[in-house]
């Protein structure tokens, strides 16, 4: 790699990271339904986050929640990538997520088989070796 080649990339890369430490909210999920705010966020302000437009409707404090779509009473709420909850009442694009809007919910789940097979650590050549040498 030249010397100018990797210039350009350490500028590009700075760049980057200073665009990222701008950010003021984060999806965590790609499947995330709700946006969580890194910074405390103002009623009314606009946030610009992938490509989308967001008007927020109330005040939202640092690692909390805003809705990312509408949700109606029922409507699942993602988090994480998984089910966390679900809507108690109508929730606007941009508006709080909290226990007072959601009621908890989680996916069904099943534990796959299991291997507990072990060996004696005692019959191991490790353990002989060891007994031999002590």
């Amino acid at each position: 790699m030249s010397r100018i080649t990797l210039t350009r990339y350490i500028k590009n890369r700075k760049e980057n990271i200073l665009y990222r430490m701008k950010q003021h909210v984060l999806k965590v999920h790609p499947n995330d339904n709700v946006i969580v705010a890194l910074t405390n966020l103002a009623k009314n302000e606009n946030i610009n986050f992938n490509g989308e437009a967001f008007q927020l409707q109330d005040n939202i404090a640092a690692k909390h929640k805003f809705a990312a779509k509408d949700f109606e009473p029922g409507d699942e709420i993602v988090m994480y990538g998984v089910l966390v909850g679900k809507a108690q009442s109508p929730i606007a694009r941009g508006a709080w997520i909290s226990t007072r809007n959601v009621k908890h919910a989680a996916s069904a789940f099943t534990v796959g088989e299991r291997k507990t097979d072990w060996r004696c650590f005692a019959r191991t050549a490790t353990w002989k070796f060891l007994n031999r040498h002590w």
